[in-house]
């Protein structure tokens, strides 16, 4: 891990999480944004989804975005370390972003 992601983490871990996005669950929205925070965590991986998906209109096709979204938030959710996860806020949702993993609700995290 180099030292940037590394000092991320360490700032997700200190505020209890990190928004990226609030008050909206539509892709036209969110896809954009979680493709460059992708880009901003790892570049070779953000590379690899972007050669899958090509120059993605999001909003213009629902099982396309629904696809792509999928890989999308697979791609950003296996760079999380142990003891964060990476979602919605518990609740109603209306955040996106990175949570620090409740001991008492281990049911919501993935190993």
């Amino acid at each position: 891990m180099n030292n940037s992601l590394a000092l991320f983490w360490a700032k997700v871990i200190r505020k209890g999480g990190e928004i990226i996005s609030i008050d909206t669950l539509n892709l036209k929205h969110l896809g954009p944004r979680c493709e460059s925070v992708l880009q901003e965590l790892d570049k070779d991986k953000y590379n690899t989804w972007s050669n899958n998906w090509g120059n993605i209109v999001w909003g213009d096709d629902y099982i396309v975005d629904g696809e792509a979204w999928d890989d999308l938030r697979l791609s950003i959710e296996s760079l999380v370390p142990s003891g964060l996860w990476f979602g919605f806020s518990e609740g109603d949702g209306a955040c996106l972003g990175f949570w620090v993993c409740d001991p008492e609700k281990p049911w919501l995290y993935r190993d």
